[in-house]
């Protein structure tokens, strides 16, 4: 049911949910696309899509090399997700209505509602089974300090000749020597290399900020070290 008792308004969301809120926002912030985002990970446009709308889990290898990508460290990603589950888990009240209680449930849950020919995506109703808090929703009922550090994700944006080279660089380009999980990777004018396993040195960062390449260190070094962990995963299943 939606509400327990005549006066309490029930929400329901998910811990995918939260996350798919939050890669909607740094992609934004990126200046992409969903189409475009799908092609520089590799993955469909439909299961893309499916992880901005917490259908799917976002499985955490993504999490940390789109963290990497754009600048976040991956500890402050989940922290800000602990902050948004205590805020609404605590919350009695939003813009939407007065004395609220929002459940967070199973990630599987949401699609399983969503899937429901009976579920429709309209405004929050006393009259609905499910009332779900997924992507902009999420608006309605989170504070001035959360939507603050959410709307300051990204510390990059690219522009569409950098979209453009990220979709265009194959895990081909990446060189990795596996006695040593030292991988290269062949940047504009110069070559940024990185530990597979630990990311980038010091000597890496330096060598990386003097490199003439088009998307620039900060981007293309977690691009490339997210290139060289798929790498290594093909290499393993040619193996097997």
């Amino acid at each position: 049911m939606t509400t327990q008792d005549q006066d309490t308004f029930v929400f329901e969301t998910s811990l995918s949910a939260i996350s798919g809120f939050l890669l909607s926002n740094i992609r934004e912030q990126m200046g992409v696309n969903q189409r475009e985002i799908a092609k520089i990970f590799d993955m469909t446009h439909v299961t893309y899509g499916s992880m901005e709308r917490g259908e799917t889990a976002i499985n955490t290898d993504f999490i940390y090399m789109l963290c990497t990508l754009v600048g976040i460290k991956f500890s402050d990603y989940f922290s800000l997700i602990d902050d948004i589950i205590f805020e609404l888990e605590n919350k009695d009240s939003c813009l939407v209505t007065d004395n609220i209680k929002i459940n967070i449930i199973p990630s599987s849950e949401i699609l399983k509602i969503t899937s429901d020919p009976e579920y429709k995506e309209v405004e929050f109703s006393k009259e609905k089974k499910h009332n779900l808090i997924i992507g902009e929703s999420f608006l309605f009922f989170l504070g001035s300090e959360n939507k603050a550090k959410i709307s300051d994700l990204s510390k990059i944006r690219l522009t569409k000749e950098q979209i453009k080279e990220m979709v265009n660089l194959k895990s081909d380009d990446i060189e990795i020597d596996q006695s040593n999980n030292v991988g290269t990777v062949q940047l504009g004018e110069g070559v940024l290399g990185f530990n597979t396993t630990t990311g980038l040195t010091t000597a890496s960062v330096v060598a990386g900020a003097a490199i003439a390449g088009p998307v620039g260190w900060v981007g293309l070094a977690g691009f490339g070290l997210y290139k060289a962990y798929k790498k290594v995963k093909e290499d393993k299943k040619n193996k097997s």
